[in-house]
């Protein structure tokens, strides 16, 4: 069930930051999709797709996120822009 988004992730955080997921996803989920800040529960259980460098910043973001509570769905993406791994793989 969602309280504060959704838990299961079928794609990468980048990706559902900025909005930026498949058609099939959209059509199929049960749950309406939100992008931004909103995208993901605060007790999220997994993201797929996930390669090592994104699990790193994975980390860091979770820790600026922790650090700074009232932060908007633009800052968090400005951060994500300016600290995420360029160098990953097609799917991310």
């Amino acid at each position: 069930s969602r309280r504060d988004g959704q838990q299961f992730h079928s794609f990468p955080l980048m990706r559902l930051v900025d909005g930026n997921v498949d058609d099939w996803y959209k059509q199929l989920s049960q749950i309406e999709f939100v992008g931004g800040i909103d995208c993901c529960s605060s007790s999220t259980i997994s993201f797929h797709y996930i390669e090592a460098e994104e699990c790193r910043a994975l980390f860091h973001t979770r820790q600026f996120l922790v650090n700074n509570p009232q932060m908007s769905s633009d800052d968090l993406k400005k951060f994500m822009i300016e600290s995420w791994p360029s160098s990953v793989g097609g799917y991310s």
